[in-house]
């Protein structure tokens, strides 16, 4: 009922709350307080009953974001929260979520905060909504995809940046780039590489047969965060997975060599011992 009044106060009182400076503000508070409201909540059945607050937390979140880095953060950071305590209540607004999400992960204009904010929601997603994810169409067709565009941003790294970093010197690991390693690699254990591998294999393939060397950077290191857990279901597709790799081996741009020579390496670790993958290199 008190869920309920907030909702009509905000809304027939919308007129006079933007008449406020900081209106928005108001209504992120409002909204933080029912989620937090709902986190708190132990029984299931009873979150249920406050279902159409979901509509009004989603616009909530767009808005935020549009608003400025704190607000964007919070809501996010608040919404992960309640899908830990909650996954099967935010399930009617799952798929217009990690639209959402997506959006604010590959938009380089959002600062990088509340841009792995964003991938850490979806990370909680997939690992407490598994069943939702591997049948969403927006998963498969646009959250996959969005990872690797964010795997590309490699490009906006200078070379030198780049060899500082390998002696750990330089860039955050904060970084997108960074945590959308991490993040795949998270969603892998949750929804298993059985799964995963093969929603991102076309986006791999694109990107190795790409003429830029960040896309075909961004393809290996994705087979290499991938490569773990996988030779139970693809020791049949080792050949093929090899062939893909291997050219970067010899490829001019040192960052590409190295993310090919990386995922060789996870590779042989992964698949070494249950095949012949050593013939490779004899």
């Amino acid at each position: 009922f008190c869920l309920t009044v907030i909702i009509a106060f905000i809304h027939d009182r919308k007129r006079e709350i933007k008449a406020i400076n900081n209106w928005l503000k108001v209504v992120i508070a409002a909204i933080k307080s029912i989620i937090a409201f709902l986190s708190s909540i132990e029984e299931a059945s009873f979150v249920k009953k406050f279902s159409q607050i979901l509509p009004v937390i989603l616009q909530t979140l767009i808005s935020a974001v549009k608003q400025d880095e704190d607000s964007g953060n919070s809501i996010i950071q608040s919404l992960g929260d309640l899908i830990e305590a909650h996954p099967m209540f935010i399930k009617p607004i799952i798929e217009d979520l990690l639209v959402t999400l997506t959006e604010i992960m590959k938009t380089n204009q959002f600062s990088d905060g509340m841009r792995t904010q964003a991938m850490s929601c979806i990370e909680i997603l997939a690992n407490k909504c598994d069943v939702a994810l591997r049948r969403s169409d927006v998963f498969k067709k646009t959250v996959i995809p969005a990872f690797m565009e964010v795997l590309c941003e490699i490009k906006e790294i200078t070379i030198e940046e780049w060899l500082e970093d390998l002696e750990g010197q330089t860039i955050s690991k904060n970084d997108p780039y960074y945590t959308a390693q991490d993040t795949i690699a998270k969603i892998s254990d949750s929804l298993t590489s059985k799964f995963l591998l093969p929603q991102f294999i076309p986006y791999i393939t694109q990107c190795i047969q790409n003429d830029q060397w960040y896309a075909k950077h961004s393809g290996y290191v994705a087979i290499g965060v991938l490569a773990e857990g996988s030779a139970a279901t693809f020791k049949g597709e080792l050949d093929s997975i090899m062939q893909m790799v291997l050219p970067g081996l010899s490829h001019q741009d040192p960052r590409v060599v190295y993310s090919a020579t990386t995922a060789v390496a996870l590779l042989s670790s992964e698949y070494a011992v249950k095949s012949n993958l050593l013939l490779w290199f004899l």
